[in-house]
């Protein structure tokens, strides 16, 4: 059950903090040939590694879940 609620402490930090990561970049005016794009913003920003990381953050929390589910019991 711990890890129930870690891996899902850690899905919900993970996807967060990504969003934020895009919504804040895309609130500025950087376009690419006049289109805009969270990944190339991202990468003017330098923030394209702390959003992996956040992304790693959230799929290790999904791996925690699917680990606890499948983990056999007694």
């Amino acid at each position: 059950m711990k890890k129930v609620v870690l891996g899902g402490i850690m899905i919900l930090t993970g996807i967060v903090s990504a969003a934020i990561l895009m919504s804040g970049t895309m609130a500025t005016g950087f376009t690419h040939n006049g289109i805009y794009s969270y990944s190339w913003s991202l990468s003017q920003y330098q923030l394209t590694t702390p959003f992996y990381i956040f992304t790693i953050i959230a799929i290790i929390g999904f791996t925690l879940n699917i680990w606890d589910l499948f983990e056999k019991k007694g």
